[in-house]
């Protein structure tokens, strides 16, 4: 239940920042204050819909003067989710191996499950190619593959050993040339292209503990509406109709995008704050904050139009927290885009208005 006041707002189950009930009837959460608490306040972050972009990890084998000749394996580790320990060790893999090859070879591994593997063929320069590759240009006698991991949800570790060449085993290096070897300047590298992670998804998906549902843009949220929000003064009863009696302030909600700002009438000084469902199921929330203070969001303005400025000391609030920011570890100048899509209306055939808005604040610090 703690997951909801952690102060994190991803929406993702999958990252451990999304409370959840069991499957029931009106299932709820509450929220106990240590002491009488004004509220006047709150804000409630749904949990959304998650899909898992597969890690892409590719590993690389070329000679510096030659194609090589041997064999390696991989052994892979971190693909089992219950078990950190385990580990797979692939099969003998050609130097020339094709992708199809390398996809055997690794889907061969008991707990790696399906991956993709794509086998690019490395550009050779300073002979064939008179100006050189570049910088940051990888370029030799071999090849790199691209291996794309659908099935385990996190980033396997990849490392080459067992590396062969034709007359033996050698550590990346050369062999005196001799009737049983030949010389071979080795190079080998792994590298993390995208690390696997959850993103929220607009896709029709099964949900999970079950339940099947597809995308809907009507507000609706299968794990939490409709749903209610009420205020006590005393401990309330799990029963959602013998809470409705005794709460001190409620309101029925049939819809929530990823957040839902509540403005309410007037100050409440107290002791507990429940949400609870009204249907049956598992009841998941990413955040709930409550506030002394009203929010100030376009979304919640109710003065009339053209809108008001805000005043200095309260400025108009994002609908969304920009602590979203936090994980940019970039500093310096941004540039914030405003897009609002036109649209065009007409009283008569002949004369057309359009409204909205496109631009764009620069220098944005």
């Amino acid at each position: 239940p703690s997951y909801a006041i952690d102060g994190d707002l991803d929406p993702l189950l999958s990252d451990y920042s999304v409370s959840e009930t069991a499957i029931e009837d009106n299932s709820w959460w509450l929220l106990q204050f240590s002491n009488n608490q004004t509220i006047r306040s709150i804000s409630i972050y749904s949990r959304q819909l998650e899909l898992w972009i597969p890690a892409i990890i590719s590993f690389t084998i070329k000679g510096l003067d030659k194609y090589p000749q041997g064999s390696c394996r991989l052994n892979i580790t971190n693909f089992d989710s219950i078990s950190s320990s385990a580990y797979g060790l692939s099969s003998y893999i050609s130097y020339s191996a094709t992708g199809d090859q390398v996809k055997r070879s690794i889907e061969s591994i008991a707990g790696v499950g399906n991956v993709n593997v794509n086998r690019t063929l490395l550009p050779v320069c300073g002979i064939y190619l008179s100006s050189g590759c570049g910088d940051g240009v990888e370029h030799g006698y071999g090849y790199t593959y691209y291996i794309t991991f659908l099935t385990t949800k996190s980033t396997p570790i990849i490392e080459i050993v067992d590396k062969q060449f034709t007359g033996g085993v050698v550590i990346d290096g050369a062999l005196g040339e001799g009737s049983t070897f030949i010389t071979s300047y080795l190079v080998t590298h792994v590298d993390i292209v995208r690390y696997g992670y959850y993103t929220a998804s607009s896709f029709d998906i099964t949900y999970p503990k079950g339940i099947n549902g597809s995308t809907v843009n009507d507000g609706s949220n299968i794990w939490l509406t409709p749903f209610y929000v009420m205020l006590f003064n005393s401990t309330p009863a799990s029963n959602l109709n013998d809470s409705l009696l005794i709460a001190t302030w409620y309101q029925k909600y049939s819809s929530i995008d990823k957040v839902l700002h509540i403005n309410l009438p007037t100050n409440y000084t107290v002791n507990y704050l429940k949400i609870q469902r009204t249907t049956y199921g598992s009841l998941s929330l990413a955040e709930v904050q409550v506030f002394s203070d009203r929010i100030n969001t376009i979304g919640l303005y109710d003065k009339g139009s053209p809108v008001s400025p805000s005043s200095l000391m309260t400025p108009y609030q994002p609908e969304e927290s920009f602590t979203a920011f936090n994980e940019i570890f970039y500093d310096g100048r941004w540039d914030l885009e405003i897009v609002q899509s036109s649209t065009t209306t007409s009283s008569n055939l002949a004369i057309e208005k359009i409204s909205g808005a496109y631009g764009m604040i620069s220098d944005y610090v």
